[in-house]
């Protein structure tokens, strides 16, 4: 099983709870619930600057200042009702799960009753302020001045999960204002994991609000397909290199990537994608999907595959003209690839052959990569 960054979130969503306005509140005033501060829409950190690692900023209720603790009580007494949208409190809240853990004293977690279950653990919810810094300063009393905005992936892979989990929510909540049906005003219910239309004129027809089933807005997640593309005896990898710059260099080597379109299969975009950036043919039940991971840049889903491609003189024939996105795309020795992977330090990019560099292992193409790695040394690629 493959773990990747920003996909080792140890929290229990208990979404049937989210609804229960008795429990919500209650994890709201817990003195152990968590709290990951955004502002306007950005976490908070601290970094070491000895280590170069990074720490996901959070408060509990019981250590934040009186002003923390006030504004959370006032959104308290207004969830689910239409004065709770961000237009009206510069607020966004949502609740994220309960971490539970058998090591964590009974003292220092919320214990909740229902249907003959009691459930146990310490509330964990993202909050965005939407305010001035001289506000914020005074909001974090004690804290503000060594915290920094997060501009890097350093931090554990917890931290970095929490983080991923909320940004997705945070950035959801701040963009939908109004309904797509009708035009009026939305605002959050189930602890901020849901919308609602708050248009009450039923003269007005609004497909949403009037929906049979799920009149809801959801979060949304945009799934991507990625795909490691390597011969039947992943011996060979085909990597790809963007026209894209960053820091005014050309980007990386990577694998083939692309958003999935409606009505879609996985195996399917992949299929597609592949063919459409590189010219290189390869069919269905040769598309092996490997893991996933949520990537909050906004609010995608990274869907790791390999494909295998069998080497006709044909299939495995590179052409960049289908869709003119890349800049290269090439076949690699995977035994190349392997002494990258041996050497590799850590850090966001992998030195690779011709001083090329390759994805770090904060991105599931890392992982893809180390997957192909893996079958080539094992002898035992996956569809032989």
């Amino acid at each position: 099983m493959v773990t990747t960054y920003f996909g080792a979130e140890d929290l229990n969503r208990v979404s049937f709870l989210r609804g229960e306005e008795g429990f919500i509140k209650r994890a709201l005033a817990c003195e152990h619930s968590v709290y990951i501060p955004f502002v306007k829409g950005n976490a908070l950190c601290r970094k070491d600057e000895e280590s170069k690692k990074t720490s996901l900023y959070t408060v509990t209720y019981g250590d934040a200042t009186e002003a923390f603790q006030k504004i959370v009580d006032d959104y308290s007494t207004i969830i689910n009702k239409p004065e709770s949208r961000i237009s009206e409190t510069g607020v966004v809240l949502s609740f994220l799960g309960l971490k539970q853990d058998d090591k964590i004293a009974e003292a220092h977690t919320l214990t909740y009753g229902r249907n003959n279950i009691t459930y146990r653990g310490i509330p964990y919810f993202a909050f965005n302020i939407e305010e001035e810094e001289t506000d914020i300063k005074e909001l974090l009393s004690g804290h503000y001045e060594d915290l920094s905005f997060i501009d890097s992936c350093l931090m554990s892979n917890f931290d970095a999960s929490l983080f991923s989990h909320a940004r997705m929510h945070i950035d959801w909540l701040r963009n939908t204002r109004f309904c797509t049906g009708c035009g009026h005003y939305v605002y959050p219910v189930e602890a901020g994991t849901k919308a609602v239309c708050g248009n009450t004129d039923m003269s007005i027809k609004c497909h949403v609000r009037d929906a049979r089933v799920n009149n809801f807005c959801f979060p949304r997640t945009d799934p991507i397909a990625i795909v490691a593309i390597v011969s039947e005896l992943y011996d060979k990898i085909c990597l790809v290199r963007s026209k894209r710059k960053i820091d005014n260099k050309h980007a990386f080597y990577s694998n083939v990537a692309g958003f999935m379109e409606p009505g879609e299969t996985v195996e399917n975009a992949c299929i597609r994608e592949i063919w459409e950036e590189t010219g290189i043919d390869c069919v269905q039940s040769d598309i092996e999907i490997v893991a996933s991971q949520p990537w909050p840049y906004p609010v995608n889903l990274m869907i790791g595959c390999v494909a295998t491609v069998r080497f006709n003189g044909s299939n495995e024939k590179v052409n960049l003209n289908h869709d003119p996105e890349l800049m290269d795309a090439q076949w690699f020795e995977v035994s190349d690839l392997v002494k990258s992977l041996e050497s590799h330090k850590g850090g966001f990019f992998m030195p690779f052959v011709n001083d090329y560099y390759l994805p770090g292992e904060q991105a599931v193409a890392y992982d893809l990569l180390k997957y192909v790695a893996s079958k080539f040394t094992s002898g035992k690629p996956a569809n032989l």
